[in-house]
C-alpha cells in the first residue's frame, strides 16, 4: 500500500475536528481523504481532500480509503470497527476499543480474520517519557514493582454530552480512567489484574459514573489505585513503588499534544525516597507518533510487533473496566 496512507474518518466530534483532524493534516504519512457522521456541515469542516459521505456505510464502501479512524461514542466503537474490518479498511480507534472484553475479543478476532490492522488510540504510550519507564521497569531500575498510582480528571463542561449518558457508553470509566488503568498494565507487562475494588463512585442523572476510584490487584499481589473524574480540578498523574526505587511522571501525565514549551520530566528516586534522577523530555507530539506509526504497519514499512501498543493490551484493560463496572455500586 502506498505512502501517504488515505484515512476517512467516521465521525466528525469535537476531539476530531480540533485535535486529530489537524494532526492527520499535518502529518506526512496520511491523508485525511473522507469523512462520515450525522453532520455534513461538520464533516465539510474537517476538510477532507476527497469527499463528504453521508453514511458511515458509504465511507466503508469507498475504494479510495485505506483506513478509517473511528472518533465516535464508545457505544459505536465496536460495531463501526468491525464495519470497516469487514470492509477492507485498517482501523485506529479511540479508546476504549470496545465496552467489554467480549466486544474487544470479537473485534480482534474480525481483525484477525479480515487480515486488517486495528489499533486503539491508547497515543500517551508514543510519548518517549512512558517509553523510558517501560524500559526502565523492564531493565529492574525499580526492582519489583508492587504498586501504581495513576489517574485522570478534569473539569468537564458536559450538559447534553453523551459521556453522561451510561446507554451510550458514557462513564469517566470509559472516558478518562482507561488511560490510568492503561498506564498501570503497561507497568505490570500488560498483564490483566485479577480483581477490583471501588472504593469511591458518583453518577450522573443517566447512570454514568462522573467520578470513580478503585483498586486493582494482579495475580501475584501488586497493585494499582486508579482514578478518574469529570469534575475538576484537573489532575493527570502517575507514578510506581518498586522494591528498590519508585518513579513519578511530573504532570500532566498524560499530556497535552502537541506539547508546551516545557516538555516534560520523569523522577526516579531510591528506595528511601531521595531523588537518583530527573530525566526531562523535550517537548513532543505522540499523538502524531501514533498516527505515523499506524500508517507505517498500513503501508507495509513497520512490522506490528514494533508498535508500543498490542492485542494483549487492550485485552488487558478491557478486562480491568469489566471488573471496575462489575464492582461499582448501584448508581
Amino acid at each position: 500500500m502506498s505512502d501517504p496512507v488515505r484515512i476517512g474518518f467516521a465521525g466528525a466530534g469535537g476531539f476530531a475536528t480540533w485535535v486529530m483532524a489537524p494532526i492527520m493534516h499535518a502529518n506526512p504519512h496520511v491523508v485525511l481523504h473522507a469523512v462520515a457522521s450525522k453532520d455534513p456541515l461538520r464533516s465539510a469542516a474537517l476538510m477532507p481532500e476527497g469527499r463528504v459521505h453521508p453514511s458511515y456505510e458509504s465511507m466503508m464502501d469507498d475504494p479510495e480509503i485505506d483506513a478509517v479512524y473511528v472518533a465516535l461514542s464508545n457505544d459505536l466503537h465496536a460495531p463501526i470497527t468491525e464495519m470497516a474490518l469487514r470492509a477492507g479498511k485498517h482501523v485506529l480507534c479511540e479508546k476504549p476499543l470496545g465496552l467489554n472484553v467480549a466486544e474487544v475479543e470479537r473485534m480482534q478476532a474480525v481483525a484477525r480474520e479480515t487480515d486488517r490492522h486495528m489499533l486503539e488510540g491508547f497515543w500517551y504510550r508514543w510519548h518517549p517519557r512512558h517509553r523510558e519507564l517501560i524500559a526502565r521497569v523492564r531493565a529492574g531500575d525499580f526492582g519489583t514493582v508492587q504498586s501504581v498510582d495513576s489517574g485522570f480528571v478534569f473539569d468537564g463542561q458536559l450538559e447534553g454530552n453523551y459521556r453522561l449518558d451510561a446507554s451510550r457508553g458514557g462513564g469517566a470509566a470509559y472516558d478518562v480512567m482507561c488511560y490510568a488503568i492503561s498506564f498501570a498494565v503497561s507497568l505490570y507487562d500488560d498483564a490483566a489484574p485479577v480483581s477490583a475494588v471501588v472504593e469511591e463512585a458518583m453518577f450522573s442523572e443517566q447512570g454514568a459514573d462522573i467520578s470513580s476510584r478503585a483498586i486493582l490487584t494482579w495475580a501475584h499481589g501488586a497493585t494499582a489505585s486508579v482514578s478518574g473524574g469529570f469534575t475538576g480540578p484537573e489532575r493527570r498523574w502517575g507514578s510506581l513503588i518498586g522494591t528498590t526505587g519508585s518513579g513519578e511522571t511530573s504532570e500532566p501525565c498524560f499530556s497535552n499534544s502537541p506539547e508546551s514549551d516545557g516538555g516534560t520530566v520523569l523522577t526516579l528516586r531510591a528506595a528511601d525516597g531521595s531523588v537518583r534522577n530527573e530525566l526531562r523530555f523535550a517537548p513532543s507530539d505522540p499523538r502524531s507518533d501514533m498516527v505515523s506509526d499506524f500508517a507505517a504497519v498500513v503501508s507495509g514499512r513497520m512490522d506490528v510487533a514494533e508498535l508500543p501498543m498490542s492485542f494483549q493490551h487492550s485485552h488487558s484493560v478491557a478486562t480491568a473496566l469489566d471488573l471496575v463496572h462489575a464492582a461499582m455500586p448501584a448508581s
